[in-house]
């Protein structure tokens, strides 16, 4: 198991485990950097997107698996491009970075939904209690201005001067009558709002929870926004989270780009560039050949035969 282990980041990378342990120690620590910042970033994407599905959206086993193994698979292609490649010019590796940053930000926002599941779910709670209480308070200072328009009116202190029960009178106490049913409605309304929140079991739980729009991608980064942004603790979590998501994500560009060049890497490139100019040799000879025709091939061949006769 240990062996596997140590061989994992050669095998990421496609380097040759044993040729490389003819080569220094930096050679090798480059690889390995190379090798598990290719391999963390694809982990993350897997585990963040498995409980994505699974927790939040509460898919299948199956189906969160599938998801995070795709995901997997297309973070770890992107990264093992950037760690295989021998050669990074500034532009190609400007192009990658900002693609790293574009992942790392959403993998970020995927990983926070997961992190802050519980927050985001107790911040949208508190949220829907805060917006049913302001409307019992509400219909709360209803009755109470309808109560105070009524005794005005029975005083004859209002706009009839007529005390006792006339007609405006009337239409006032039908008034405050349905401003105290809405008062009741909005009452009831918080009740059972607070006792199906208060009670996972409770079968009114998962449909309060859609009301509030948690059981949608979009709704919750919204709430998470909005949740981080009141909550110091909760925004610098956050922040630290993203800077991490980011880091793992570019550092394999910056690895190519800024670490020294390793004996290995250079051994490579060489290796690289000699195939390279064999390619082309090949290429200008079968050019040169083509273009002398067939008389001229069979002269060449002639001069260039080594069983040709020397004429005295």
């Amino acid at each position: 198991m240990s062996n596997l282990f140590s061989k994992l980041p050669y095998l990421i990378t496609g380097d040759n485990y044993e040729q490389l342990k003819k080569y220094d120690s930096g050679s090798r620590k480059k690889i390995n950097i190379l090798g598990w910042f290719a391999f963390i970033p694809s982990f993350l994407w897997f585990l963040s997107s498995f409980l994505l599905c699974y927790k939040i959206l509460e898919t299948s086993w199956g189906i969160a698996l599938l998801v995070g193994t795709v995901a997997a698979i297309m973070i770890f292609i992107f990264e093992r491009n950037i760690v295989q490649s021998v050669k990074t010019h500034w532009g190609l590796a400007l192009i990658r970075i900002s693609l790293g940053l574009f992942i790392a930000i959403f993998s970020s926002v995927i990983l926070d939904l997961v992190i802050f599941e519980n927050d985001i779910t107790h911040y949208a709670q508190e949220k829907m209690i805060k917006t049913g209480e302001q409307r019992v308070n509400e219909a709360n200072q209803n009755v109470a201005v309808a109560r105070e328009r009524l005794n005005l009116e029975l005083e004859g202190k209002s706009n009839s001067k007529v005390p006792g029960f006339g007609r405006i009178a009337t239409e006032k106490k039908e008034q405050m009558r349905d401003d105290n049913t809405k008062l009741e409605n909005a009452e009831a309304d918080l009740a059972k709002l607070k006792s199906g929140l208060g009670d996972n079991a409770n079968p009114e739980y998962k449909k309060l929870l859609t009301t509030m729009g948690l059981n949608t991608i979009l709704n919750r980064v919204k709430l998470l926004h909005e949740f981080v942004s009141q909550n110091s603790l909760a925004f610098w979590s956050w922040f630290i989270l993203l800077m991490i998501g980011i880091l793992l994500e570019v550092f394999g560009v910056l690895t190519k780009c800024f670490y020294p060049k390793s004996d290995y890497e250079k051994d490579q490139e060489t290796i690289s560039a000699i195939m390279a100019n064999k390619r082309k040799m090949v290429l200008e000879q079968s050019i040169y050949y083509t273009s002398l025709g067939v008389s001229g091939r069979d002269a060449f061949d002639t001069i260039n035969s080594p069983n040709r006769r020397v004429l005295n």
